[in-house]
């Protein structure tokens, strides 16, 4: 596999972050380069939609040094090129991307909302689960949300597949008004006394998800 590949993995860039960082935009298509090995060689990042493509190039010779994409390639000049290599595409996937694990357009309303509200991430804590995910409070690093995929059966739900959810604290004494088996579950692998479950892109309004954030938000401050 591509170094690339692996690194990009499951994650989508930010136009606005990359633009930051030092990318040229020409269309659709956003091109970097940063000088490696003291300056002899060059890496390129070419950026297209969903493709992103990455070259090394020797600058006294204008040529691709071809040992970048050969895998079993050895020697320790060509471990140097691509640990440089790995240090620049790991930094750029840091600033300028996000995971892209969650598919329902209210998943992703629900992290950008976090982030623009409470400057929370979300947070991937499960390397067995990695389409699972936490937000917390900064201040005293409690939970108030966790993104999850599930599949629908164990949530007693008709049909099958799997479906994104959305965990959330609730007063103990709300818990029962709040739950009717449909869009609001008992909270899916947290206590039920404690937590409830919305169903994404089931019915339930933006509107009121967010509201119960900010509920969620508050009552994780008291605990």
């Amino acid at each position: 596999m591509e170094l690339a590949d692996e690194i990009f993995k499951r994650k989508a860039y930010d136009e606005k972050a990359l633009i930051a960082y030092g990318f040229s935009q020409n269309g659709g298509r956003f091109t970097y380069s940063a000088p490696i090995a003291d300056g002899r060689f060059e890496l390129i990042i070419n950026i297209h939609g969903s493709e992103i493509k990455t070259d090394v190039m020797e600058l006294a010779l204008n040529e691709p040094f071809v040992l970048y994409h050969i895998d079993n390639a050895s020697g320790a000049f060509v471990g140097q090129i691509r640990a440089e290599a790995e240090k620049i595409l790991l930094d750029v996937a840091d600033k300028c991307f996000y995971a892209d694990i969650f598919k329902s357009r209210q998943a992703k309303m629900i992290i950008d909302y976090v982030q623009s509200r409470y400057r929370d991430k979300i947070e991937f804590l499960w390397e067995k689960f990695p389409d699972n995910a936490v937000f917390r409070r900064r201040d005293n690093q409690k939970w108030y949300g966790a993104l999850l995929t599930v599949e629908r059966v164990k949530l007693g739900l008709e049909g099958d597949g799997r479906i994104e959810i959305v965990d959330l604290r609730e007063s103990p004494e709300n818990i029962d008004s709040i739950v009717n088996g449909k869009t609001y579950l008992p909270g899916y692998h947290m206590n039920k006394k404690h937590w409830f479950s919305i169903c994404l892109d089931s019915g339930v309004s933006d509107e009121e998800i967010m509201a119960c954030i900010d509920k969620s938000y508050i009552i994780a401050r008291q605990k």
